[in-house]
Parts: C-alpha cells; structure tokens; sequence
C-alpha cells in the first residue's frame, strides 16, 4: 500500500513537470511566430487601406467590408486553435508523463515483462497527438482556403471597378 502511494506521488509530479514542459514550449512558439505575424500584418493593413481611401472609396469600403468579415473567420479560427493547442499539450504532457515513469521504472518494467503495455500506452498517446495536429493542420488549410477567397474577391472587385472606368 505505501509502496503504491508513493508511485502515485512520482507520477503526479512526473505529470506535472511533464505539463509545464509542454506549456513552456507552447507559449515559446506563439510569442516568437505569431506575434511577429500580427505586428506585420498590422502595419501592411493600415498602410494598404489608407492608400486604397486615397485612390477609390468604393474599393476601400469592399475591402474594408472583407476585412471585417476575415476578422470574424479569424476569431473563430483562433477559438478552435486555442481550444486545439490545449488538448495538444494536455496530451503532450500525458505522454511525456508516461515515457517518463516507464523509464523510471524500467526495472520493474522489465521484471513484469510489460515492456508491450507501456509501448502500447506511448503508442497510443502519440496517435491522440498525430489526430489533434491533423485536425490543426485542416482548421489552417481551411482559414487559408478563406484568405485565398478573399483575396480573389478583392482582385475581381478591383476588375470590375477598372472596366468601369
């Protein structure tokens, strides 16, 4: 009974060192990446819609109309993204939680022959991950496939406005 008490403790702990791991590289990620993307982008924007104010109203207007209607796609995305990257590191860091406490024990590991019951747990953590990464990788594609239609709308308002000249 104490012996098993103890385990629990080093695998909570293991958990959570495994946890803050995970969330450490996370948060590393979106500070260096995303932040430099938003500042870019920002500046791009205002500069390019002031410009377009100077040259065509209407145009502006349209394009101002896409922008707001690709900032609501945008918050939706970024919800499903936050809510994925979630679930990606709880299930990071219960893998890491359990390569780590079969490595741990690999003695007692061995001793019970289960080296294929903690393979297969491993396995199985993995493939949770691999099908959360594929789901953020089809929310992108997605958000990607609305900024392209986007961006062509623009382009055939823009043909259309110079045709009518």
């Amino acid at each position: 009974m104490v012996c098993t008490h103890v385990l629990f403790q080093h695998h909570a702990l293991t958990l959570q060192c495994s946890h803050l791991h995970a969330c450490c590289h996370r948060v590393r990620n979106v500070v260096s990446y995303h932040a430099n993307i938003i500042v870019r982008q920002s500046i791009q924007t205002v500069g390019g819609l002031a410009y377009l104010f100077y040259l065509n109203g209407k145009m502006a207007a349209a394009a101002t109309a896409g922008l707001l209607m690709m900032g609501v796609i945008s918050h939706v995305n970024g919800a499903y993204s936050r809510w994925l990257a979630a679930k990606i590191t709880d299930e990071t860091a219960d893998a890491n939680a359990v390569a780590e406490q079969a490595l741990g024990l690999v003695r007692l590991v061995r001793a019970h022959a289960a080296e294929d019951v903690e393979v297969a747990k491993y396995s199985n953590k993995l493939g949770n991950i691999m099908a959360l990464e594929e789901a953020q990788v089809m929310g992108e594609r997605i958000m990607s496939c609305c900024y392209f239609t986007m961006y062509s709308s623009s382009c055939l308002l823009a043909l259309i406005d110079i045709v009518s000249l």
